[in-house]
C-alpha cells in the first residue's frame, strides 16, 4: 500500500507506532519486483501479524504522545487494533515561538476476521495529519496566510487472503484512499482506488516463486492561491488542469537460495502508464 510518508514534519516520529512495525526495509535501487513504478529508492515497512492475545503499548514525549492496544476476540477467530498519535505542540511551541505553529496527530487501525483454516479477511485504516505555519504580516499590519507545510493522507486497505496449499499464499486486495499537500502559495490533493493480487509459493527450501498484478487510478487536482501571478492575458486553468491517471502491472520472480547466505532473483516486469486531462481550459 503506497503511503506519501513515513515520518512527521518537525520532530519527526513515525506515522505508525513503532509497536506495530515487524520491519522496515530499505532499498537504494535494485529493489523487489513488488515495487516497481519508482525512480528513487523505495523504504518498505511491514506490521505485525495479529496477535494471540492481548496487548498494547504507550508511550509520552516532551512533544507528542501516542499508543496502540489490540486483542483478539471470538475465541480467538478475529482480531482488533486501535492506534495513534496526538502532538501537543500547537499548546507548547507558542511558549518559545509565539509566530511559530505546528501540529500533527496520526491514527491505525485494524480489523481481521478468520474465515476458516484457509482464509482471512481484514480492513486497516491508517491516516496522518501535519501542519507548519510562521505568522506573516502585510506592510499594513494585516496577517497574511503564513502556511509553510500542510499534509494529510487517509488510506482504507481492504485484504482476502487465501492459504492456497502448506506452502503458496494468495492475497486479493483494494484500497481506497487520498492526498494533499500545500503552502501558503497552493496545493495539490489526490484521490485513488487500487487492486492488487500477490502470490507466492515456496516451492523447495531454496525455491520460491512469487506473481502479482496491481492496477490504480489517481485523479490529481492542482488549487492556486496566488493567480495574480499567472502571465497577462494567460488562463490560470490552462496551468493546473485536473488529471486522471491510471497505470497497472505484472510481475513474476523467482528467489533462488544457491548458499546460505547469497540468493539470486530473476525478475520480469511490465507496466503501463496512462494520463488524462479532465477539463480543458476556454479558448
Amino acid at each position: 500500500m503506497r503511503l506519501p510518508l513515513l515520518f512527521h514534519v518537525g520532530v519527526g516520529p513515525s506515522i505508525i507506532q513503532p509497536g506495530l512495525i515487524d520491519r522496515l526495509d530499505f532499498f537504494p535501487a535494485n529493489f523487489p519486483a513488488q515495487y516497481g513504478r519508482v525512480t528513487g529508492g523505495v523504504v518498505a515497512g511491514t506490521i505485525t501479524a495479529p496477535p494471540t492475545e492481548a496487548h498494547g503499548e504507550g508511550n509520552i514525549r516532551l512533544f507528542d504522545a501516542g499508543g496502540y492496544v489490540e486483542t483478539p476476540f471470538a475465541n480467538g477467530q478475529g482480531t482488533a487494533m486501535v492506534g495513534g498519535r496526538y502532538s501537543y505542540t500547537g499548546l507548547l511551541l507558542p511558549i518559545f515561538a509565539p509566530h511559530t505553529h505546528l501540529d500533527y496527530w496520526d491514527y491505525q487501525t485494524r480489523v481481521t476476521w478468520k474465515v476458516d483454516d484457509r482464509d482471512m479477511v481484514s480492513a486497516l485504516m491508517l491516516g496522518s495529519h501535519d501542519y507548519l505555519a510562521q505568522d506573516k504580516y502585510d506592510p499594513k499590519g494585516a496577517m497574511l496566510d503564513g502556511e509553510i507545510l500542510g499534509t494529510d493522507f487517509h488510506r482504507l486497505d481492504l485484504r482476502w487472503d487465501r492459504k492456497t496449499s502448506e506452502h503458496a499464499h494468495l492475497r486479493v486486495a483494494a484500497t481506497l484512499g487520498t492526498d494533499s499537500s500545500g503552502d501558503s502559495s497552493g496545493s495539490t490533493s489526490n484521490k485513488l482506488v487500487g487492486f492488487r493480487t500477490e502470490y507466492e509459493n515456496r516451492i523447495t527450501a531454496d525455491l520460491k516463486l512469487r506473481l502479482g498484478s496491481d492496477v490504480e487510478w489517481d485523479h490529481y487536482d492542482v488549487h492556486d492561491n496566488t493567480p495574480n501571478l499567472v502571465p497577462t492575458g494567460q488562463d490560470p486553468t490552462s496551468l493546473y488542469v485536473p488529471r486522471n491517471d491510471v497505470t497497472g502491472g505484472v510481475r513474476a520472480d523467482v528467489v533462488w537460495k544457491i548458499l546460505p547466505r547469497v540468493e539470486i532473483v530473476p525478475v520480469l516486469r511490465a507496466d503501463v502508464f496512462t494520463s488524462r486531462r479532465v477539463e480543458y481550459p476556454q479558448p
